[in-house]
């Protein structure tokens, strides 16, 4: 299973280290889970930690974010685009989310906003997941 994180999934990952999303990304990084991102779905990740409310709540600098951000990246695959997609949602940042996964060839995207993404992302083929749900998935396994 290959998944692509939507941003929100990091940002709470980043603030809270004891949630879901924080395990999710701890899977990440020890290479149980297997993720993808584009280049700018990564650029998103870095402008929306850094910004200064994320960074107070997690109690980092930004050189301390990036050290997370530079060691998720180096976990993931790349996702180059080879396929435009917008708009296929009001927000593009959920956009950037959806190509990503479009490309990488991504079986979920694991976000906290299904929502606004679980009808663009079906229409590809590839489900939303909240980090609770996939968690639980695992636990039960195949």
């Amino acid at each position: 299973m290959k998944l692509v994180l939507d941003t929100n999934v990091v940002v709470a990952a980043v603030r809270s280290r004891t949630g879901a999303s924080a395990e999710v990304v701890r899977r990440v990084l020890r290479g149980d889970l297997s993720a993808a991102a584009s280049t700018a779905l990564l650029l998103e990740y870095e402008a929306v930690v850094t910004r200064p409310e994320h960074l107070q709540a997690a109690g980092f600098t930004r050189d301390q974010a990036m050290v997370v951000l530079d060691a998720l990246t180096a976990a993931m695959a790349e996702a180059p685009i080879w396929w435009r997609l917008r708009p296929m949602s009001p927000d593009p940042g959920d956009d950037l989310v959806i190509e990503g996964a479009f490309n990488a060839g991504a079986d979920v995207v694991v976000t906290a906003n299904e929502r606004d993404l679980a009808d663009p992302c079906s229409l590809l083929g590839i489900r939303t997941l909240t980090p609770h749900v996939i968690l639980s998935e695992l636990r039960r396994g195949p």
